[in-house]
């Protein structure tokens, strides 16, 4: 390797360390990431750059699972289609502006390489808004309790483990332990003896009327011990 070489390698390699920087952890298995991992923070439409391996396309409203996803007409439509690919280095997973996948956690099961890292990006008419990708889906039927009235604590059941709550588009405080829930914004959650959650919340009314409740029980990427994995001009909540 010459020396030209060895610092293209430095400047990629700190590129990727001072982007991941960037990534709000919420949003990714937050103890996964890696150095080599880039979520590119970019609003832009400019011109994306791919990798040389195959190109896998995904609609929300026009795509079929059952398509082969190699081209935008054959484009996959869930993030289950998603599950069903193998990754190589070079790889390009390119989700239509303009769509939305809701409720959606992404695993990441291959690594790219220095050279030929897998990008996550997209495509389509760039007058439309970036595609959306949210794990977040609205909480719904619950029973709130106020449990403390002095203090305006609330509580309900729930069937799944929550890693995050947001009210609206912001997010909420997640409390060490019950007692900590004791001003706005601050919830806390914890399994009970028969395998369902306890829901705490602080609120001055009904939390079904003060908020607009949203969760998440994944981190929206799910990247596991893989590397060299570029996210750009993705939405992601």
């Amino acid at each position: 390797m010459n020396k030209k070489h060895i610092i293209l390698h430095f400047k990629q390699l700190l590129t990727m360390a001072i982007l991941t920087l960037l990534i709000n952890p919420l949003l990714f298995a937050q103890s996964d990431i890696t150095p080599v991992i880039s979520y590119l923070l970019d609003t832009s439409n400019d011109e994306i750059t791919l990798g040389n391996g195959t190109r896998y396309y995904f609609d929300a409203t026009l795509g079929d699972d059952e398509n082969i996803g190699t081209s935008p007409n054959q484009a996959l439509q869930t993030i289950s289609g998603f599950r069903k690919l193998t990754l190589n280095p070079g790889d390009n997973v390119l989700f239509k502006r303009g769509e939305i996948w809701q409720g959606s956690s992404i695993p990441v099961q291959f690594s790219g390489t220095i050279n030929q890292p897998i990008t996550f990006a997209v495509y389509g008419d760039p007058s439309k808004p970036q595609p959306i990708i949210s794990s977040l889906i609205t909480l719904k039927n619950t029973n709130w309790v106020n449990i403390d009235i002095e203090k305006n604590r609330w509580k309900t059941a729930v069937d799944v483990p929550i890693k995050r709550l947001l009210n609206g588009t912001s997010e909420m405080l997640n409390a060490r332990n019950v007692d900590e829930v004791n001003s706005g914004q601050r919830w806390y959650s914890e399994k009970t003896a028969n395998g369902t959650y306890n829901l705490y919340i602080y609120s001055e009314g009904n939390p079904s009327s003060v908020y607009n409740l949203r969760h998440s029980r994944n981190s929206t990427f799910s990247i596991k011990n893989k590397s060299y994995i570029n996210i750009t001009q993705l939405n992601l909540q």
